[in-house]
């Protein structure tokens, strides 16, 4: 591959090895699609149709088989990132025969192995990533900030990696494995049934899923960092918008709310006219307060009633009467939203 190489032109050659791709966003790691990683293909007419509009977005690659499994090995700097782990995995034999090894616009690298179904995971402590079935990568010559992923080295053949042996190897003291027929009443089992409620949101939604998830498993006091890490992973594989660090947010913003006690529902008093500084008579936009109602809520009576007082909240023309009915409104609203919550999930 020569570093000329068009998007499309490498999104086709991805395809014809047997790795099924989708666009990116141009200059970001967002899915360019309504599903991300589930509509890619390797078929050349639908990858000809995905990038017809422009040739120049980036290109994603599903993991896991028939797409390539890959190893992230994050740098955060030189004190944060995950060469040394790296290297005691090297050391041991366990990531020796990569097919490529691609350097990352942050200084850090993807290691492709062949593709298996193992899943995905994260070890924070040792800024190590791994993706595989259900999750996908950004692949040369994609550039995000303006910098390139570029490849370092390749070859035709390569071997398998056991994200298993590498976790036991460098991650933390081992805490007991959740099991996939975890009883539903076992903290395993909690755990679970929301990650996989939350893999089940459509793509794009917005943060409240992961926000109600973090809540529900705050009030329960299991929302340590192993649940932590599995809410988030399940919310970056349905789409989350804003990536990672806005999904941290979310969840630290769920535990907060957990932590209210009844009848105050947000930590925050009613917004002041100086926190929302809008003309008289400017429009709220729902979405950019409680994100994408299901189409439940939107039909439930209470959902209405909520609507109509967020209407008639934007309508005053006192700043302060308009801040502290607002958000009013939409303390209503984010409690008809969690009653809907409760229902999908079973909660």
């Amino acid at each position: 591959m020569t570093a000329r190489e068009r998007p499309e032109v490498a999104a086709h050659r991805y395809a014809a090895h047997g790795w099924p791709v989708f666009p990116c966003r141009f200059d970001s790691k967002e899915p360019a699609t309504e599903h991300g990683f589930k509509d890619a293909t390797t078929d050349p007419e639908k990858v000809d149709w995905l990038w017809r509009r422009d040739p120049a977005l980036n290109v994603g690659i599903a993991t896991g088989a028939p797409g390539p499994d890959v190893v992230d090995v994050d740098n955060h700097g030189e004190h944060s990132n995950g060469f040394g782990a790296w290297a005691e995995a090297k050391r041991a034999g366990l990531v020796d025969n990569p097919l490529a090894i691609i350097s990352t616009p942050s200084g850090g690298i993807h290691a492709y192995f062949a593709g298996t179904e193992q899943g995905n995971g994260r070890i924070r402590e040792r800024d190590l990533d791994f993706r595989s079935k259900g999750g996908y990568v950004v692949a040369p010559p994609s550039a995000v900030g303006g910098r390139p992923y570029a490849v370092v080295s390749h070859q035709a053949q390569g071997g398998t990696v056991s994200w298993g042996a590498i976790r036991d190897l460098v991650g933390p003291a081992p805490q007991p494995r959740r099991q996939a027929d975890a009883p539903q009443g076992s903290p395993e089992g909690t755990i679970d049934r929301l990650a996989g409620w939350l893999e089940r949101r459509p793509p794009g939604d917005r943060n409240f899923p992961l926000f109600w998830a973090a809540k529900q498993a705050a009030s329960q006091g299991l929302l340590d960092s192993g649940a932590r890490d599995r809410l988030l992973e399940a919310s970056l594989q349905s789409g989350i918008r804003g990536g990672e660090q806005e999904a941290l947010r979310t969840i630290d913003s769920g535990a907060r709310s957990a932590a209210q006690p009844a009848g105050r529902p947000f930590a925050r008093q009613p917004a002041s006219p100086h926190e929302l500084p809008r003309a008289p008579g400017a429009r709220v936009k729902e979405d950019d307060m409680f994100g994408k109602a299901p189409r439940e809520v939107a039909a439930a009576p209470e959902g209405d009633a909520a609507r109509s007082a967020l209407a008639e909240a934007q309508e005053m023309n006192h700043p302060a009467d308009r801040g502290a009915a607002v958000a009013s409104a939409g303390q209503r609203m984010t409690a008809v939203r969690e009653r809907e919550a409760d229902r999908e999930a079973g909660a």
